[in-house]
């Protein structure tokens, strides 16, 4: 006979609750959780702010009521508004169903043990008990680790408690499902039918995993009224005090699930995800260990898979509805994908979760994918109970040097596939480009492409007082003015103009100079010198030097007509004049082998 565990959490978050409340009380409350929830005001600020309140209303009642009266001045109604305005914050949060239900599990503090506990409560203990020792053995034949796991404290002044040194906070999956449903439950059903009737793949459920998931023989959507919902966890460590001051001594883990019947532009907002735990540091749990923190979700998983969980009251089932959900998916990089699915890191010698290929045998190099001998599912869940069955370290060793697969709390969920759940990095891969670095460490990089230049910039011989840099910075912006500028000006001449102020100060007025582009026809006293101009202002006049020759170039009939009628003196006012008519765009930094450069710069300068 099969027992649904029938939740009536859920039917509080339809309950009227505003109707009889005061519309003063309510704009103050909604105030208050919007400035701890969405701003993310302190707890003691809000409490600050909520007590400046209630006295600031206090002080407008006064201000319209009659002072002179011998009782209280104030009415019993508004008596009774200034009574009914909450003294703590907390009070605001819980009457908003804002507070998820959640479990303090006791850790075992030793760095190669991280057994977590579950609190015990005991009839008329007020407070959670747990174990004072450790008793956790990772092989049968060894002695129990023994590690303290609580230490007193003592509360209302003279009541001694033992509370865990190291704890865990696991978040009850139940009641966020609960109110993902009072939000989305519409539109959560309606995922299963926006599969796509092509070959081309815009979501999760497109895919061959989902579409062939079945609870029973049939698929898994098909639930006969039942909600049916998959979900995917990502898990990742990272240095909450960041790398500069901690490096890499200091690390914590995060495990999030989010929901896929959601739709992708909700999907990864943080209201919408799960924050089902944070494995406490200072370290980062050792192999093998991090299945302490993934048991309390495989628990609440595989009850969630069969019997199910009955909910009293959903958005749209006011009696009452079933619910399944999987655990489908695994969302993280490659080292915390392999830890919490038990395959070996990817430097191992069964570095894929996919197929045999090996690094003894060149599998880096293995590019041809018919040569591939593929992973099973039945195969991975069979080397993974033989290492958890191990007697011992060395014939667990054995048995993962076989095929480079541990013991995973995955595994106790009938449905996950170990070939098929592991999502290949898409972060580091994808949205950051690191696919690109992984073919150059294999040897596959592409050549890079550089434009070809487009002309040809005679330059004399620099000085011999220029430093080697200065020689290179030289030939750098030699090599740079000679390839096509033309889009990159228009597109961001700012940008042009910071890249050449990058190149010595010395080269830049040297390639200014050898132009015909000096900027020593400035006649102001204090500037009169060489080396009182900046970079930016050598820079910008090469800049000035590479647009007027554009211009001239794309006007070249134009400019050889000048030329013929004025000597190279006199064509500056021409050119000039007709600056402004033409609009004269950036083209191509290319020129005709008649011209000469030289002209040119002594036009600009003059």
């Amino acid at each position: 006979m099969q027992l649904n565990l029938t939740l009536h959490l859920q039917a509080r978050f339809y309950e009227p609750t505003w109707q009889t409340t005061d519309p003063i009380i309510q704009l103050i409350m909604f105030m208050i959780v919007t400035l701890t929830a969405v701003l993310r005001l302190s707890r003691r600020g809000s409490k600050f702010v909520l007590s400046i309140t209630a006295y600031l209303l206090f002080l407008s009642f006064m201000l319209v009521e009659d002072p002179t009266r011998d009782t209280n001045p104030l009415s019993p109604r508004k008596q009774k508004t200034l009574y009914d305005i909450p003294n703590d914050p907390d009070t605001i949060i819980k009457h908003f169903h804002l507070n998820n239900e959640y479990t303090i599990y006791a850790v075992c503090p030793k760095r190669k043990c991280h057994r977590t506990y579950k609190p015990i409560t005991s009839h008329g203990s007020f407070a959670p008990e747990y174990p004072m020792h450790c008793t956790h053995r990772e092989f049968e034949g060894d002695s129990v680790c023994g590690a303290c796991l609580t230490r007193p404290r003592t509360i209302a002044g003279d009541i001694e408690i033992q509370v865990p040194i190291k704890t865990f906070v696991a978040f009850s999956f139940k009641e966020y499902l609960a109110k993902l449903l009072a939000r989305f439950e519409a539109r959560m059903d309606a995922s299963w039918a926006k599969v796509s009737i092509n070959e081309e793949m815009y979501d999760i459920f497109d895919g061959e995993l989902l579409r062939e998931f079945k609870f029973k023989g049939k698929h898994f959507s098909k639930g006969d009224g039942e909600g049916r919902y998959v979900f995917g966890l990502g898990f990742d460590g990272f240095n909450p005090l960041t790398n500069k001051q901690a490096g890499k001594k200091y690390s914590l883990g995060v495990i999030i699930i989010v929901c896929f019947n959601l739709p992708p532009e909700d999907r990864y907002k943080p209201e919408n995800m799960f924050l089902a735990g944070i494995p406490p540091g200072p370290h980062e749990p050792p192999t093998g260990a991090l299945n302490h923190y993934a048991t309390p979700i495989v628990d609440e998983f595989l009850e969630f898979w069969d019997p199910g969980i009955k909910y009293s009251q959903t958005a749209l089932h006011k009696k009452g509805r079933l619910v399944r959900v999987a655990l489908v998916a695994v969302i993280s990089d490659l080292l915390a994908a392999r830890k919490i699915s038990g395959f070996g890191s990817p430097t191992c010698e069964h570095f894929c979760t996919f197929c045999h290929v090996c690094r003894k045998d060149g599998g880096w190099f293995n590019t041809d994918r018919e040569l591939w001998k593929w992973r099973t599912n039945e195969e991975c869940r069979a080397f993974a109970s033989q290492h958890k069955a191990a007697p011992d370290e060395k014939v667990r060793k054995m048995v993962f040097d076989l095929a480079g697969v541990r013991h995973s709390e995955l595994e106790r969920l009938p449905y996950f596939d170990f070939t098929k759940s592991i999502v290949v990095d898409p972060m580091h891969n994808l949205f950051l480009g690191l696919i690109k670095e992984h073919f150059r460490i294999l040897g596959m990089a592409l050549p890079k492409l550089q434009p070809e230049a487009v002309t040809n910039i005679p330059l004399p011989h620099p000085p011999d007082d220029f430093t080697k840099n200065e020689v290179t910075s030289i030939n750098r912006l030699k090599n740079k003015l000679e390839l096509p500028l033309c889009e990159a000006i228009k597109e961001n001449r700012e940008k042009v103009a910071k890249q050449l102020e990058g190149y010595h100060l010395k080269s830049l007025r040297f390639v200014s100079e050898s132009l015909c582009c000096s900027l020593l026809h400035i006649s102001e006293p204090k500037r009169s010198r060489p080396d009182r101009f900046s970079k930016a202002e050598w820079a910008r006049v090469i800049l000035n030097w590479v647009c007027t020759f554009y211009f001239i170039y794309e006007h070249l009939e134009l400019t050889t007509l000048l030329l013929s009628f004025y000597s190279v003196r006199a064509s500056l006012k021409g050119i000039i004049i007709i600056i402004p008519a033409l609009k004269p765009r950036l083209l191509l930094n290319t020129c005709s082998r008649e011209l000469k450069w030289n002209q040119f710069g002594k036009i600009w300068t003059k």
